[in-house]
Formats: structure tokens, C-alpha cells, sequence
């Protein structure tokens, strides 16, 4: 079994993705976008890279390229007669989306250095996790331009907090590798799906 790579599509007229999932989340596969992830509806195990957690509503997590990852809602979530019911809003942009430049700029040396660290995955917690929540979801009712200046007022937060965990540790995220590594991703598979069994 190997890693799956999964991409949201990206509207030809759009320069980053926003995106209300409604359909059971993806499971463990990564992508070369950054993603910003809010569950709205939902709770069960996370994993990201070699990192597994119990997850909540609102559960708010900041992912960098290649990092794999995947939220399972547990079986509460799917039985029942309209079918899965887990939400989340997903926010996705390439490094590039802005432009080769952007990030380079010497006014956006705290996120560059924020972003490149994302590549162990971000949990944010506190007044930050308040203030980007209430961002993505009043971003459901803005057109296209105002959606663009709400993700750089996520950019303003995101160069300025603390208000967060790393999740992931280096080790594994600096040297993962789709092909040379598929023992490793056998092994943390089992461990996502079994670990609040007991051990005998």
C-alpha cells in the first residue's frame, strides 16, 4: 500500500482553493499544496506524518507540501441514514500562487520562515485559532477578491502567532519519500487505524 496523492481541483479562474467538504475525508495521502484544514463537523483519529492525535469540532491544522496526512471520523459518522455526516473547510495555494516573489520580500520573513516550517504540521490553539476559525467560515459568503484579502489577513495572523503546536517530528518529514519509505507507511497505516485497540 502506498501513499495516495490527492489533489482538490482547482478552478481555472481561481489562485488558490476554497473548499466545504461534505463527503468522507481523504484517506492518508498528501499533496504539494499547502492546506489549511478546519473540521466544522466531525471528530476521530489524526494523523500527520508520524504524529496521532484524537481529534474534535474545530480541530484547526496547518499542513506544508508532501506532508502526509488524514483525519478518520470514527464509525459514528457514517452510520446513520443520510450517510456521512463530517464537515470541514479546506483551504489549499501553492508556494508559487502570489507569484515566484512573494514570499521573498523582506516584509514577509516571519511567514516565509512559518511556512517552511509547516512541513511538521501545525495545531493552532487560543485567540489564533479563534481569529483564523472565524475567518474561513466568513469566507463561505465572499466573492472571489474578498476571499483573496481574507487569506492574507490568515497570512498576517500566521506571521505573528504563537499560538501553536508543531505536530510531526523532523526526522520523519524531512526525509520522507513516497517509494523509498512504503514499510514505514504500512507500519503507520496500522498503527492510525488500531491504536485505541488494546494491547495484548
Amino acid at each position: 500500500m502506498k501513499i495516495a496523492k490527492i489533489r482538490l481541483l482547482q478552478d481555472p479562474d481561481k489562485s488558490f482553493i476554497y473548499y466545504k467538504e461534505t463527503n468522507p475525508f481523504s484517506h492518508w495521502h498528501h499533496h504539494p499544496e499547502y492546506e489549511l484544514v478546519l473540521i466544522t463537523k466531525g471528530k476521530g483519529k489524526r494523523m500527520v506524518g508520524d504524529q496521532i492525535s484524537r481529534f474534535d469540532e474545530n480541530d484547526l491544522v496547518f499542513i506544508g507540501p508532501y506532508t502526509p496526512h488524514e483525519w478518520l471520523c470514527d464509525p459514528e459518522f457514517f452510520d446513520t441514514p443520510i450517510g456521512f455526516k463530517g464537515e470541514g473547510i479546506v483551504i489549499q495555494f501553492l508556494y508559487n500562487f502570489l507569484g515566484d516573489r512573494f514570499f521573498e520580500i523582506p516584509e514577509n520573513s516571519r511567514l516565509k520562515k512559518f511556512l517552511l516550517g509547516a512541513t511538521s504540521g501545525y495545531e493552532f490553539y487560543g485567540k489564533t485559532k479563534q481569529k483564523i476559525r472565524s475567518i474561513m467560515l466568513s469566507m463561505s459568503e465572499m466573492n472571489d477578491f474578498e476571499r483573496l484579502m481574507a487569506l492574507f489577513d490568515i497570512f498576517g495572523v500566521f506571521g505573528g502567532t504563537k499560538d501553536f503546536k508543531i505536530l510531526s517530528s523532523p526526522s520523519f518529514t524531512d526525509q520522507y519519500h513516497l517509494n523509498e519509505n512504503e514499510p514505514m507507511q504500512k507500519a503507520l497505516k496500522f498503527i492510525l487505524q488500531n491504536f485505541h485497540k488494546p494491547i495484548f
